[in-house]
């Protein structure tokens, strides 16, 4: 089992979910919605297995990608640490 602070650097370099390049526009590119949001709560949300767990300051994405056989990931609070394991 992975464990690992939630302000950690993260990133999904995988081919496979890199279609999201893709549907990006010259005057309009696709922002990660973790990325986006600017708080001041903290939100944890899911669904995103293609650009697979965000990190950010005011949001967490857990979904790192379970459905194409990555892993499971799941947050513990109060403590903000990440729990992973293989799928």
């Amino acid at each position: 089992m992975e464990t690992t602070d939630v302000n950690s650097e993260s990133g999904n370099s995988d081919p496979k979910y890199s279609y999201y390049q893709k549907h990006e526009s010259d005057e309009k590119p696709v922002v990660a919605w973790a990325k986006a949001w600017n708080g001041p709560e903290q939100v944890i949300c899911g669904h995103d297995a293609k650009r697979g767990l965000q990190n950010e300051k005011n949001a967490t994405g857990l979904d790192s990608g379970a459905c194409y056989g990555k892993k499971l990931t799941a947050i513990i609070l109060p403590d903000q640490k990440l729990v992973s394991v293989d799928s």
